[in-house]
C-alpha cells in the first residue's frame, strides 16, 4: 500500500469492448524525491471510486506494479483498491 496524492484530473472511461476503467496519476515522495505513477482501476469498482475521489485528494493505493513499453519503459499501478484519506 502506498499513501499518495492525486495530481492529475481523474478520468472515467470505457473501452470499445465495454470494460470500464478509472485512471489517475499520483505522486509519492521518497528520500525527498517525488515519483509519479499512473494508476488504473478496472471493471465495476471504477465507478464508485471515481465518484469518491478527485484531484488534490490523498489516497491509499494498493495493487500490482506493472511495466509496459510504448516508446519508453513506463511503470503503472493496476489498483486492487483505492481508499480516500482526505
Amino acid at each position: 500500500m502506498v499513501l499518495c496524492g492525486i495530481v492529475s484530473f481523474p478520468e472515467l472511461g470505457k473501452l470499445d469492448n465495454g470494460v470500464q476503467f478509472f485512471s489517475f496519476c499520483v505522486c509519492t515522495e521518497k528520500d525527498l524525491k517525488k515519483h509519479f505513477h499512473r494508476c488504473t482501476v478496472w471493471g465495476k469498482r471504477s465507478i464508485p471510486i471515481s465518484e469518491a475521489i478527485e484531484e488534490g485528494d490523498t489516497v491509499v493505493v494498493s495493487g500490482e506494479l506493472q511495466y509496459r513499453k510504448i516508446r519508453t519503459q513506463e511503470a503503472y499501478i493496476v489498483c486492487d483498491d483505492v481508499v480516500w484519506v482526505g
